[in-house]
């Protein structure tokens, strides 16, 4: 069960709830998230906020509930999918709301996204790089190098663009705070790298000492020096002959880019030393452009070897790099034996906000009995796919489907039911750390019952928690499919769907 689910499920029960079990309903929430300190560090929070004022949760669900709560549901709607790619892959990114929250009271009808937002992953905030920039030596080239770097991956990443004079007041903006977050790491990084480059000290303030901190490196090579040479644009055949002829190595230099297109493709035709010019020459725009990479890597093996670096003739200054500055960058960059970090964030937090949405989408309420069907059916036909495939995840799906065949009990469904779960499974050969999973996922059974759900209700829960596949690395997302993708897509996208629909329902 994702953060979120849960914070929905505990969200829904207090507004359903009889005036005479909110606070106790409250003390489980508050004994698990903090619902007065937004943003506390160290801690899991709940609140409300609509554009730039916030509150506390128990404050907004107060205030819901003063307005007489008619009715409380929850329904699929992916408002914020990504157009790239379907709503299963999209799932990987963390905080993308696929849930929506309506309230209808004797007022108005409400309706919420839960927006999540995470602490910073270390503790150099924006203002201290400031004042860390304003502490070198040459501060207005350490200036101008942030705003390149700052421009740069805003213009790949469409966010603002602004004047390099303009930087510190940026970074103190909330879209500022946002980027700083993705590229601190590497701006202290460079920061450093100019001060190798140009032969200055990096100096750190005595009051920041303690949000950096040096790691041990002694196990690579300290002493290898690497080369560098790439191309920085189209090259022509003539330039790159003109380049390899340039370089001290002779005949050695296409012997050694034989010996490197044989390494990483082994039926790759070998050419004579001799014949390479011509063979170049003769080559489409595309095929070369295949060449010039392991061509420069090859003469970067040779100058390692002999302890010198490529020779750029003036005339492909334009054509090839790097130039000596670069190359310094370029070398610096790959010895971090005494290179600065910055020091992780020591209390993250999270935060979870409802947010109000304008122009919710239409939504008829579906039967529970029918997401249900419809969410058994999607399993059954990914259980399918998955055996036909031998997929890992097949074991996981058939678990499933034997949970939503269980019978419900009279009362609620709990720990005792998932024990009986893994009884069967255990007596059908499962494998003991799948059967041991399962008995650790009691926990979402029991928490359901300490809320008063019914056994339909938590069984559920349970299935909706091993259903939820879709992720990152190691998910089924991520799983190689030779064949028949179109199949994998389609069940894929069904399961996911039925899954936050019937999800919403239980909501």
């Amino acid at each position: 069960m994702k953060r979120t689910d849960h914070i929905l499920a505990l969200t829904t029960t207090l507004l359903r709830a009889p005036e005479a079990d909110v606070d106790r309903l409250l003390a489980i929430v508050e004994n698990l998230y903090s619902l007065q300190a937004l943003r506390k560090p160290g801690a899991v929070s709940i609140g409300f906020e609509q554009g730039d004022t916030e509150e506390p949760f128990t404050t907004w669900l107060r205030r819901l509930r003063s307005e007489q709560i008619q009715r409380v549901h929850v329904s699929y709607h992916a408002f914020d999918e990504r157009e790239d790619m379907p709503a299963h892959m999209a799932a990987a990114f963390a905080g993308t709301p696929d849930l929506l929250l309506r309230v209808k009271t004797a007022q108005q009808i409400h309706a919420y996204a839960l927006t999540t937002y995470f602490g910073p992953q270390y503790e150099l905030t924006p203002q201290q790089f400031i004042t860390l920039l304003d502490s070198q030596a040459d501060k207005a080239h350490h200036w101008d190098r942030a705003a390149e770097l700052i421009l740069e991956s805003n213009g790949m990443n469409n966010h603002s663009l602004f004047e390099p004079e303009e930087t510190a007041e940026y970074l103190l903006s909330p879209e500022g705070h946002h980027v700083f977050e993705q590229l601190a790491p590497d701006l202290v990084k460079e920061l450093q790298i100019e001060c190798t480059v140009r032969q200055q000290p990096f100096i750190i303030p005595d009051d920041l000492q303690s949000l950096f901190v040096k790691y041990d490196y002694s196990f690579f090579d300290e002493d290898r020096e690497y080369v560098y040479l790439y191309p920085l644009g189209d090259v022509s055949a003539q330039e790159v002959i003109d380049l390899v002829n340039a370089q001290p190595f002779g005949l050695l230099t296409w012997e050694t880019l034989n010996a490197s297109l044989q390494e990483y493709d082994p039926t790759a035709a070998i050419v004579e030393p001799e014949r390479w010019e011509q063979k170049l020459r003769a080559m489409s725009d595309e095929d070369l452009e295949q060449i010039v990479t392991p061509l420069c890597r090859a003469i970067c093996t040779l100058c390692e070897a002999g302890g010198v670096k490529p020779v750029i003739p003036e005339a492909l200054s334009e054509s090839f790099g790097p130039d000596e500055e670069e190359q310094k960058r370029a070398a610096a960059r790959s010895n971090d034996k005494d290179r600065w970090n910055l020091q992780s964030t020591q209390n993250p937090w999270e935060h979870y906000a409802f947010r109000p949405v304008e122009n919710a989408p239409a939504f008829t309420a579906a039967a529970l009995a029918d997401t249900e069907k419809t969410f058994v059916q999607a399993l059954e036909a990914i259980h399918q796919f998955a055996t036909r495939i031998d997929s890992p995840f097949q074991d996981l799906f058939r678990i499933n489907l034997r949970l939503m065949q269980m019978p419900l009990p009279a009362g609620s469904f709990g720990v005792a039911q998932v024990e009986q779960l893994a009884g069967q499974l255990s007596q059908a050969e499962f494998p003991q750390e799948v059967v041991e999973s399962v008995r650790l996922s009691a926990w979402v059974v029991a928490f359901c019952t300490e809320l008063s759900w019914d056994a339909a209700r938590s069984r559920g829960m349970l299935a909706v928690k091993f259903a939820d596949v879709f992720g990152g690395m190691g998910s089924w997302n991520d799983q190689y499919i030779e064949e028949d993708h179109e199949t994998f897509q389609k069940v894929s996208s069904e399961l996911f769907e039925a899954l936050k629909r019937y999800l919403a329902s239980l909501l």
